[in-house]
């Protein structure tokens, strides 16, 4: 039983990570956007859509990604689709 609440704890935590994600990148002016953070490991995925998404776009989404979870840019990975 703990060990399944402590599942659901960190489930949720994520969850709450990735929709806090989502928003501040809309917010900076993308229209779509996905994330999806590893349970396992600190790994963070990113699909933007903007076709002319270029380094200052990256190095904000990196801050992002840093001043919020403390995810580092080595495990950040962004994808930027048109």
């Amino acid at each position: 039983k703990k060990e399944a609440m402590a599942m659901k704890i960190k489930l949720t935590t994520i969850m709450e990570q990735e929709n806090l994600l989502e928003n501040l990148i809309k917010a900076k002016g993308y229209e779509e956007v996905a994330v999806t953070i590893g349970m396992t490991s600190d790994n963070v995925s990113i699909i933007v859509k903007d076709s002319n998404f270029d380094q200052d776009d990256a190095v904000m989404i990196y801050s992002l990604c840093n001043d919020e979870i403390n995810a580092t840019p080595d495990n950040v990975y962004i994808q930027a689709i048109s």
